[in-house]
């Protein structure tokens, strides 16, 4: 009998740690496409709470097969975290730079521990200007946030390339 409780209580604990894990986190945002050189460039990734890189969720192509080694103001935050110089191989999809609208990238926290993850999205704008938005997540904790643009460079319209960053977990 004692061996029975014991098991259904081993067995709810497992289930109650399983389900307390969300499902997945849904990186979404408004995509203008500018015109011009040396712009259109974004990638989305994630770190954990120490701000060390865990996984890249969506990179543009141009950056990510070695547009970075002569075009260096291209996703420089990304491509240190993700450390292209000793490994260029991408651990996310990658893909040509997509078409005006909503974009969405959405993943399933394969692979981490249940916790806090800072979820990243950098875009260059235009040459030296770009966009960096970071927000706190807790993969156990459904959860929705707007996290605030930090821009670099100067002022520019260019600003409207990415905006309405909404990061979900579910």
């Amino acid at each position: 009998m004692k061996i029975r409780i014991l098991s259904a209580l081993v067995i709810l604990f497992v289930f109650l740690e399983l389900s307390a894990q969300t499902k997945t986190v849904e990186v979404s945002f408004s995509y203008l496409k500018q015109r011009g050189f040396a712009s259109n460039q974004f990638a989305v990734w994630v770190e954990d709470s120490n701000g060390a890189y865990v996984k890249t969720l969506y990179a543009t192509a141009f950056t990510a097969k070695g547009g970075w080694t002569y075009r260096e103001l291209s996703l420089p935050e990304w491509v240190k975290k993700a450390g292209l110089a000793s490994k260029p191989k991408i651990d996310g999809v990658t893909g040509a730079t997509p078409a005006a609208g909503k974009l969405t990238y959405v993943w399933d926290f394969s692979g981490v521990k249940t916790g806090d993850y800072f979820v990243c999205l950098e875009a260059t704008l235009r040459s030296e200007k770009r966009v960096l938005y970071r927000a706190k997540i807790n993969t156990a904790k459904a959860s929705s946030v707007r996290p605030e643009p930090v821009y670099f460079g100067n002022n520019s319209e260019e600003r409207t390339m990415i905006s309405n960053v909404v990061i979900t977990v579910k």
